[in-house]
Order: structure tokens, then C-alpha cells, then sequence
């Protein structure tokens, strides 16, 4: 687990990031009290139906998830990316664009999965934005990726920061096969964070689910260990909860009902279609487990409390949040904790005909990873209207 900021490691010379153009990346600024100096155009707001108001925007936080696409993973499944241009995935010119894209969303906290340089190249150029900074590698000698969690410094205090290892989700487990498939190099992190200006606290999360889609059972099992931790520090310290996340699950899916939701009631046959990125191979499924049926239902500890930012504002998650010849479709979200919090303004992202417009993959020049950021306002339901 590492930490950074200003001063130590973050005194290195920034990254060069070019600045965007307008339209290299989805319109920010507006609603919230962090988008001073933010680029020009305005979120999607939701207060009042979408309309804009001359009344005074609602003090909120601006909650970020951006999967970067680790250079390692790009090379390493370069089958995902054969119709991108030879300059969209060079790392001398893509991370500059990363970075870029990750201070343009000019959010409080940002969760960013497989993160890689986290020390060398994302802590001095997001310092000098004045964010600090935790990571966590990924657990297995192989791995060169992990998630981060970045927080504006002047806005959000951290009083306490914590990593999960999901591979210790096979400790005492029986058979040994079993505890094989629990195995998983995947990490989380989870701060405790005060806001100084109101004081009150929140819980925010970074999770990258395993992707293996035959995994399904692994994937449940991540997710509960990721809530539990959470609902246990927002207990400890009366704080509300945000998630971010690449949870690798598609809208409409069980394991996505199973996040938003908390509970999930299914056979373990058909845990190769719960995660919705491919059909669920039911004979084979079937063969594995010697024709017999296992009926599982299992509940995680924030059920009933977590709501998709998305979704509460405008019905329906973005079309797609992942673009490669690999995989099309959303697996990025920002989940909140409804009782305290409530959304006043979203990032826009691309539709369907745009990310088809841009050819057969990302990245792009003007979208540098193969996943775009989600992002979300969120104000206390103590201070929002409730437009709702």
C-alpha cells in the first residue's frame, strides 16, 4: 500500500499533459463547488428535473471512476486493439493523455484501476493539481497494475485508508480446488475520508473486479468482501458510502442486481452468464458440476442502500463505458449511499453512434484508455433539493 502527495516523491517534475480540446473529451465544469477552473461547458444537471436554475448551485463532491488501461494489458492483448492507430497506443503519447483526461474530470476523489507508475508519473502530475494519493498493486509476482484512489486535498481530509486483497478470500476454505478459484489476484482500496467543510464523513471504495466471465461465484465473492469492509468503517465512523469501480458486470446482469440491489438468488450452473459479457453456457456449466443443480442465494451488507448515480438520474446506465474488439458495454459505476447523498450533475458520456463513429476500438487520441470515466455531483441530501 503506498501513499503520495506533495512533497516527498510528488516534488518530481509533472508528466507533460497537453490540455484537451473541446471536443476531445465530454464537456465538465459546472454544478458543484469544485469546478472552478475546470474546462469549459457544463455537466449534465439533474436538479429540477435538468433544468438549470439562477439559485446558487448545491455545495457537493465530485466522485470520479476511471479505468486508465494499464500499458502492461494493452500490450499484453494487443487483439483487443488491432484497429487503433499505431500513436493511440504508444506510452510516451498515450499517458500524457491519460493524465490529462484524469485532472480535466476535476473530481474531489477519483478511483483509477490499473494504474501502473503510480509513484513516478501519477503522483507528481495529479500533486501538482493538488490531489493526493493511495495505491495498491496487484497481488502475483506478474502484475504491474493496481488501483488508486486520488482526493483533493483542500476539500477531503483521509483519517483512514485500507487495502483488500481478494486472494485472502481462499484462506480456510475447503476443498483446495475451491480455495484455487478464490485465489484472485484483485485488490480494492477504501478510505475514510472528512469533508472540511461541513465535516461530515464518507466512505469511498476503488474496486476492479476480476473480468473472467466463467467466474461468476469469485466475482459475488469479491463484491462482498468489498461491501462488508465498507458498511463496517461507515458504521465505525457514522460516515455515508460512495463505490467506485470497474465491477465488471453489465447492466441488466445478476451480478449487477446483485451489486445495486444486494442480493442475488440463482443456480451456480449458469455463473458463467451472471457478469451479462457473454451468453451463459448452461450444458457446459451443467457437465462441470456432474448434471446436478446448486441453488444459491447470497446477500451483501450494504442491500438496500447503494444506488447507481446513473441510473437514479437518469433512468439508465451509459451505453457503453468499455470500447475494444474484445468487449462493448458498461462496466464502470459510480454507486452512493441514498439515505445521504443525492445527485446533482453527471458526466456525459459518448453514446453508441459515437463510440462507433471512432472505429473499432479505443484507445483513441482523444479518448487515451479503452474505458471512459464516469462521474457524478453528489451532494448531502441535508443541503439538495430534493428534485429526486
Amino acid at each position: 500500500l503506498a501513499t503520495g502527495g506533495r512533497g516527498g516523491r510528488g516534488q518530481k517534475r509533472p508528466v507533460e499533459a497537453p490540455p484537451l480540446a473541446a471536443d476531445d473529451f465530454p464537456p465538465l465544469g459546472g454544478a458543484g463547488p469544485s469546478a472552478a477552473g475546470a474546462s469549459s461547458g457544463s455537466w449534465a444537471s439533474i436538479v429540477g428535473g435538468g433544468a438549470s436554475t439562477s439559485a446558487p448551485p448545491t455545495p457537493s463532491l465530485r466522485f470520479a471512476s476511471y479505468n486508465v488501461l494499464a500499458q502492461s494489458l494493452l500490450e499484453g492483448n494487443a487483439q483487443n486493439y488491432g484497429t487503433c492507430a499505431a500513436d493511440a497506443l504508444r506510452a510516451e503519447l498515450r499517458l500524457p493523455r491519460v493524465l490529462a483526461a484524469a485532472v480535466a474530470l476535476d473530481a474531489d476523489v477519483v478511483g483509477m484501476q490499473e494504474v501502473e507508475d503510480f509513484e513516478d508519473v501519477f503522483v507528481p502530475t495529479l500533486a501538482a493539481h493538488g490531489y493526493r494519493g493511495a495505491y495498491k498493486q496487484r497481488t502475483g509476482a506478474e502484475k504491474t497494475d493496481g488501483c488508486a484512489l486520488f482526493w483533493r486535498h483542500e476539500t477531503l481530509e483521509l483519517e483512514h485508508l485500507e487495502a483488500i486483497e481478494m486472494r485472502s478470500l481462499a484462506e480456510g476454505v475447503t476443498p483446495a480446488d475451491e480455495a484455487q478459484r478464490l485465489r484472485k489476484d484483485n485488490v480494492a482500496l477504501l478510505g475514510v475520508f472528512r469533508e472540511r467543510r461541513s465535516g461530515r464523513r464518507v466512505v469511498v471504495g476503488c474496486l476492479h473486479v476480476l473480468w473472467n466471465p466463467s467466474r461468476g461465484l469469485v466475482k459475488l465473492r469479491q463484491i462482498q468482501r468489498y461491501t462488508r469492509r465498507a458498511a463496517a468503517l461507515a458504521a465505525a465512523t457514522g460516515a455515508a458510502v460512495v463505490l467506485l469501480g470497474d465491477f465488471n458486470c453489465t447492466p441488466r446482469s445478476e451480478l449487477y442486481g446483485f451489486l445495486v440491489d444486494g442480493a442475488l438468488a440463482a443456480e451456480l450452473s449458469g455463473e458463467d452468464g451472471w457478469d451479462g459479457q457473454q451468453p451463459t453456457w448452461t450444458k457446459k456449466s451443467k457437465a462441470k458440476g456432474g448434471g446436478g443443480e446448486r441453488w444459491i442465494e447470497e446477500e451483501h451488507a450494504l442491500r438496500g442502500r447503494l444506488r447507481s448515480a446513473y441510473v437514479a438520474a437518469r433512468g439508465a446506465e451509459p451505453p457503453a463505458t468499455s470500447w475494444h474488439q474484445g468487449f462493448r458495454g458498461t462496466v464502470d459505476y459510480v454507486l452512493y449511499e441514498a439515505a445521504a447523498l443525492r445527485p446533482t450533475a453527471l458526466l456525459p458520456t459518448p453514446g453508441w453512434a459515437t463510440l462507433e463513429s471512432l472505429g473499432g476500438a479505443l484507445p483513441t487520441a482523444a479518448h487515451p484508455s479503452d474505458h471512459v470515466p464516469v462521474a457524478a455531483d453528489l451532494a448531502w441530501v441535508a443541503d439538495a433539493p430534493a428534485a429526486l
